[in-house]
């Protein structure tokens, strides 16, 4: 199944780790997986290298539970990602794919980004600099 399209401009996502490898599973002949310790995943349809990044969206401000929301969002790259730990952060071509657990039935979201958009900052810094 393909990702659902998530519109990353509507996301308040602060980065909560630094891109990290991604973890590696090799398949069974029984068809089941196991994590490959020491080895960096790879993405199954490009080939290229997976890195993880963790990131939490805060509570909304009307949030009555005032409960945050934490995700790790795979990005595959040949080079590593990068984010400023603790500061905003925008995944580009962000997606969420829902899963049924196939052990314990229950829900999961797997998230994953075509990769990481430059900070705003940095963005606008540039453009001023340019029009000197």
């Amino acid at each position: 199944m393909a990702g659902l399209p998530i519109d990353g401009s509507r996301l308040a996502l602060i980065a909560m780790s630094a891109a990290r490898p991604g973890a590696s599973f090799a398949e069974l002949a029984d068809g089941s997986t196991r994590f490959v310790p020491g080895q960096q995943g790879v993405d199954r349809d490009t080939g290229l290298p997976v890195w993880e990044v963790d990131a939490v969206a805060p509570a909304a401000t009307d949030d009555d539970r005032g409960r945050m929301t934490t995700l790790t969002v795979k990005i595959a790259s040949q080079h590593q990602p990068q984010v400023q730990l603790a500061q905003p952060v925008t995944f580009t071509d962000l997606e969420v794919r829902p899963a049924v657990g196939k052990r314990d039935g229950k829900l999961a979201l797997y998230w994953s980004a075509s990769g990481v958009a430059a900070p705003a900052t940095a963005a606008r810094f540039t453009k001023s600099e340019s029009a000197a």
